[in-house]
């Protein structure tokens, strides 16, 4: 989900990876779990990071707070927000 939120915003609830997988091949070509797709997704990344946020607020407003119950949901952008925090300082 994090990769495909570099893309476009969803809160579709996907049944399997192979279904995000699938919609992800839209944006990169031959995608694979192990296909290093850095440089194709670097140029995305505050798009990515602003969707993500995005989706924790539609979350939020739909009362979904059971971090179990978030589909779609990701943290991988709190991550990488502490990285680019600690860079700067």
């Amino acid at each position: 989900m994090w990769y495909l939120l570099h893309f476009r915003y969803s809160t579709k609830s996907y049944c399997s990876n192979d279904e995000v997988i699938k919609e992800l091949s839209a944006y990169i070509q031959d995608y694979s779990k192990s296909k290093d797709v850095f440089g194709l997704i670097i140029g995305n990344l505050e798009t990515a990071m602003k969707n993500t946020k995005k989706l924790e607020d539609y979350h939020f407003e739909n009362g979904t707070l059971d971090a179990i119950k978030k589909i779609p949901s990701t943290e991988v952008y709190k991550i990488v927000d502490k990285i680019i925090q600690n860079k700067s300082d």
